[in-house]
């Protein structure tokens, strides 16, 4: 029967060294935010596998992913539908339940235009803030479309944040509504040796 071996510790020796990519709050010309009740790992699937990213973004028809192994991760590119046309994301940094950053080129009238796109997981006590960065565009004329195209972008974002948060509670009462039951804990007898301890000791 062949085996095989993964050697982890070399794997996570190379995810140390990768150069990180990373738009931060300095560099972005839009961001937006969204606090969720989601924990990380639940929110991260849904902001990162195709299936999910089609029932939540407004006018996407579909998502072909093109990966080694057809593994999500850097140097990953997505096509992202929308109806004929389509924009391609190429992963750069990929860093899960934390971040994970691309270059979204995005075809428009005056050319395709290219820039850099953060989506950062924020933990916290309830859930999640999900933190989304743009950088500017690569060229001048790019920039300015930006720029034009800044409100609409804006709008396009909240649409989506409300269908990711009705997606999400739907997916949090599921999980909820599965969950195992947990037993009582059992109790000491009274009178017993253990009796006089405080519960949960």
């Amino acid at each position: 029967m062949p085996v095989w071996i993964h050697d982890l510790d070399r794997r996570w020796q190379e995810e140390e060294a990768r150069t990180r990519v990373i738009v931060n709050e300095q560099e972005a010309i839009f961001r937006a935010d969204m606090r969720t009740t989601a924990p990380p790992q639940v929110l991260w699937e849904f902001v990162t596998t195709p299936g999910r990213r089609v029932v939540w973004t407004p006018g996407m028809t579909g998502v072909e992913v093109i990966a080694s192994g057809n593994r999500r991760g850097v140097g990953a590119i997505n096509h992202c539908m929308h109806g004929k046309n389509a924009s391609i994301e190429e992963l750069l940094d990929w860093r899960p339940y934390d971040y994970y950053t691309l270059r979204n080129t995005v075809p428009m009238p005056i050319g395709s235009v290219s820039f850099l796109l953060t989506n950062e997981l924020e933990p916290t006590l309830d859930g999640t803030i999900l933190h989304m960065r743009a950088g500017a565009p690569e060229t001048r004329l790019g920039r300015l479309a930006m720029k034009l195209l800044a409100r609409m972008v804006g709008r396009g974002m909240e649409a989506a944040h409300a269908r990711l948060a009705s997606e999400l509670g739907v997916e949090l009462a599921r999980r909820a509504g599965d969950g195992v039951v947990e037993p009582d804990l059992p109790r000491p007898r009274p009178g017993g040796p253990l009796a006089s301890l405080p519960p949960g000791s």
